[in-house]
């Protein structure tokens, strides 16, 4: 619903402007993003001199947690994501 819409934002932009490492220093309403494909896809206002194309996501729910990882790479390089459970309690 709209809490986890919410929620899935405000991630993808606090893993965005970590990535850049900014902080806060850049508006967080000069760049959104679209959940509408596959992966998350974001948009930048004409203020940031910045490519879209140049910047992958992915999102990973589990449980009450939600995890957002920006990635800065070349369009043409793809993004292969593994997630791998670990415990401390492992011999």
């Amino acid at each position: 619903g709209q809490r986890e819409r919410f929620f899935q934002l405000w991630t993808l932009k606090e893993a965005w402007l970590k990535a850049r490492g900014l902080g806060l220093r850049i508006p967080l309403d000069d760049f959104s993003f679209d959940l509408a494909g596959t992966y998350p896809a974001i948009e930048f206002g004409p203020q940031l001199n910045e490519r879209p194309d140049e910047w992958h996501f992915r999102m990973i729910a589990q449980d009450q947690f939600r995890i957002a990882l920006a990635v800065h790479c070349k369009p043409t390089q793809p993004l292969h994501v593994q997630m791998r459970e670990w415990s401390s309690n492992a011999a």
